[in-house]
């Protein structure tokens, strides 16, 4: 068989999957929003305390099942996280990095009526946009915008992520809480450059609130609107 006509066969055979699945799945959008509790894991160990409410955490949530108990769902959130060390023995530094990132997360729920208990598993990705740096000698944080360094900071972080949630049900959508844990894999350091850490691994908490609507209820208001309603003659009407 030429190879033209068999990639054809694949590309149609993959088509015709992808839109089984699309119409079978059960499909929502929505947005989060989550309040985080970050730090970075330093070797050698580093004193330091953890960073609650950084900053801004929000994002675009999609989810799909394809069944009431398995399904994937993936976010685009925009997050702030650092962490804060000792400053000159008595003051703290802390640093507040701001991410573009992406989790992707294997879902498992057990659905009671219109709640349901879910379990996420999966990892993420983000892109350092910009950092901020400050310290409290005089009392109170005063943060000033930090210039990214090519030869020793990091940009791309990546990671496993999980946790554990609520989801209750009703007719316009769903409304989604949860807990979950960020566990880096990426230095946010370069660690051969002199005087940075071996290793600086970010590790983030995060409670978050989330709702998302049914992309098939806009598909049942679009059949129920293209329905054609029966014509009433002027013979019906005599008859009546």
């Amino acid at each position: 068989m030429p190879i033209g006509k068999k990639l054809h066969q694949i590309l149609l055979l993959g088509a015709i999957l992808v839109s089984s699945i699309t119409v079978k799945a059960q499909t929502y959008v929505g947005i989060r929003g989550g309040y985080n509790v970050s730090t970075v894991f330093f070797t050698p160990t580093q004193y330091q305390e953890a960073l609650a409410g950084a900053g801004v955490d929000v994002g675009l949530a999609l989810k799909t099942y394809q069944n009431k108990y398995v399904g994937f769902q993936g976010e685009l959130n925009l997050i702030q996280r650092g962490y804060t060390k000792p400053y000159q023995e008595v003051d703290m530094y802390k640093r507040v990095n701001t991410y573009l990132e992406v989790p992707i997360f294997f879902q498992i729920q057990l659905p009671i009526k219109r709640v349901a208990i879910f379990a996420n598993a999966g990892c993420y990705g983000a892109f350092l946009l910009s950092a901020k740096e400050g310290n409290n000698s005089t009392g109170k944080f005063e943060m000033t915008e930090y210039k990214l360094n090519s030869l020793y900071d990091k940009r791309f972080d990546y990671g496993l992520a999980g946790g554990l949630g609520l989801a209750y049900e009703f007719r316009f959508g769903v409304f989604q809480a949860d807990y979950r844990i960020n566990f880096g894999l990426a230095n946010l350091y370069n660690s051969t450059w002199e005087g940075m850490p071996n290793h600086s691994r970010s590790f983030t908490q995060s409670v978050n609130l989330s709702y998302l609507f049914p992309l098939n209820l806009l598909k049942r208001k679009e059949r129920k609107n293209n329905e054609v309603l029966p014509v009433v003659t002027d013979d019906v009407k005599k008859d009546s």
